[in-house]
Parts: structure tokens; C-alpha cells; sequence
């Protein structure tokens, strides 16, 4: 791994958005490379290709059910079948955490200023800090 200490900031942020560039060319590149692969797939009628060093199947995963279709086994499956595959509608109690609004507290902190000001700055955590390095869209000059 090489060191970047000894670049520029505008040379580590041309570095960092030609990176990015290539990582967004090739995941649009894998996308349309598995999009081929799938419609080779079907076009087949199978579910794999073969290859001698990859292997290249369409796996699928748990699927989900039309309720209104299946509607009608509540009544033609027996009580104890049913039971085992069918559960009615239920309510749940969920419990939710306290939470405060910051923007209420940060108009609370102004309007009362004081004790309440400095009980409100000393609970309050600092967000994940994130580091931005965008390339900026040069604006047209007249």
C-alpha cells in the first residue's frame, strides 16, 4: 500500500475522485456483464451455464406468497396442517425509546439561555464525522 503523505491536497483529491470514477465504471460494467449472463441463462430455459473454471447459476431466494390465493386453504386444509403453516394477524406492543428533538432543543438552548442552555450542550454527542472530497462544477464565466 503506498504512502500519501507526501502528496498535495489537490493531488490526494484528484486521486480519490479518479478512484471513485473507476468504481463507479466498474460496478456499471458487473451489472451489465451479470444482466448478459442472466439473459444467456434464460435464453437456455436452464438455470446455469457451464464453464470449466466458473461456476454460473441463478439461485433464488426464499419466496414470498400471494395471502389472498391462499385464502382459501384456511378452510380446506385440516385444523393442525394449518396451524403449521398458517398464522392469523396478530397485534404487537411495541415499546419505543424516549427520544428528545434536537431542533427543539436547540430553540429551547437559545430561549432559555442559563442552567438549561448548559444542561442541554453538555448532553449533546457529536455526530460521526465524515470526510466530503467532490470535484466542483466549474462555474461559467461571462
Amino acid at each position: 500500500m503506498p504512502s500519501y503523505a507526501e502528496y498535495d491536497v489537490r493531488t490526494l483529491a484528484l486521486a480519490l475522485d479518479a478512484n471513485r470514477q473507476t468504481q463507479r465504471d466498474l460496478r456499471e460494467a458487473a451489472v451489465m456483464i451479470e444482466a448478459e449472463l442472466y439473459a444467456r441463462i434464460q435464453a437456455n430455459g436452464g438455470s446455469a451455464l457451464l464453464d470449466d473454471d466458473f461456476k454460473i447459476e441463478v439461485k433464488h431466494g426464499s419466496p414470498s406468497y400471494d395471502t389472498n390465493l391462499l385464502t382459501p386453504l384456511k378452510e380446506e386444509l385440516p385444523a393442525d396442517d394449518l396451524a403449521k403453516a398458517y398464522s392469523p394477524e396478530t397485534t404487537k406492543v411495541v415499546v419505543v425509546a424516549e427520544r428528545w428533538d434536537g431542533r427543539q432543543l436547540n430553540a429551547l438552548e437559545r430561549r432559555y439561555g442559563g442552567a438549561i442552555a448548559r444542561r442541554i450542550q453538555e448532553a449533546r454527542v457529536p455526530g460521526n464525522a465524515s470526510l466530503v472530497v467532490e470535484r466542483k462544477v466549474p462555474t461559467a464565466t461571462p
